[in-house]
């Protein structure tokens, strides 16, 4: 459910920066926030952390680096339980947003590539642009009432969030934490999404070592690719997600 497809447009980097200030990371924010996107590179060594907090400013260098979590190709039986890689495996990862377990999830999610292989794996996204989608669509993902849960909670949420006090929305979509309505209710809204995400431009990112792709988790859903051959060390992302 949800898988990507072929034909995805690879993308060129928004941004190559010699080195990231805090005035660039507020422009990436904003590109991301227009777009749903920034994809830069960052040309001098830079670690991790003072990156990541140029982006997360209302946190702690020491807990920006405790935040990053480090994304290897894992088999069924080597991942944690109730997550993407215990369903998929090595293959292809479905169309998601990070944190969907979560009541609200992290607006954006940076990713790293610390050890990349171009031929390999890229990631995929589609941003969720709301004036292209059909009014029932946005009805349902409003309306219809999905099942989330981490496997030890659970609570009930729509795909479509809105949050009225910030006059904003997001979306929230796993198909591994959530479980959409029963009967025909559930089978039209997992048609409607399925024929959207296979109607609409995909693109991707090819990833090279110390790229970073800043992606607006509240307004883009994300894929994995397939694999041109296995290599365990071949794509090692780091992940930090700002909230």
């Amino acid at each position: 459910m949800f898988l990507p497809s072929d034909g995805s447009i690879a993308i060129r980097y928004d941004a190559l920066l010699d080195r990231i200030s805090d005035h660039d990371a507020r422009e990436i924010k904003q590109a991301a926030c227009k777009k749903g996107w920034c994809f830069f590179r960052v040309n001098h060594y830079t670690e991790l952390p003072k990156i990541v907090h140029c982006f997360s400013k209302s946190q702690s260098k020491d807990l920006c680096e405790k935040s990053i979590s480090e994304l290897l190709v894992k088999s069924k039986g080597e991942a944690k339980r109730h997550s993407l890689s215990a369903v998929f495996g090595r293959g292809r990862f479905p169309f998601h947003t990070d944190g969907a377990h979560l009541k609200k999830p992290p607006r954006f999610i940076l990713l790293h590539a610390r050890i990349a292989d171009e031929t390999i794996r890229p990631t995929i996204f589609k941003p969720f642009y709301f004036d292209r989608l059909s009014t029932d669509l946005v009805e349902q993902m409003q309306s219809m009432i999905w099942t989330v849960s981490d496997g030890f909670h659970y609570f009930y949420s729509p795909v479509l969030n809105v949050i009225e006090r910030e006059k904003s929305y997001f979306i929230r979509l796993d198909p591994v934490c959530m479980k959409p309505p029963m009967g025909k209710e559930g089978k039209m809204i997992l048609k409607n999404l399925s024929i959207f995400l296979r109607s609409t431009p995909s693109y991707s990112v090819v990833w090279q070592d110390n790229s970073y792709l800043l992606l607006h988790n509240w307004q883009a859903v994300h894929a994995r690719g397939s694999a041109t051959r296995e290599t365990r060390m071949a794509r090692v992302l780091h992940r930090y997600s700002i909230f």
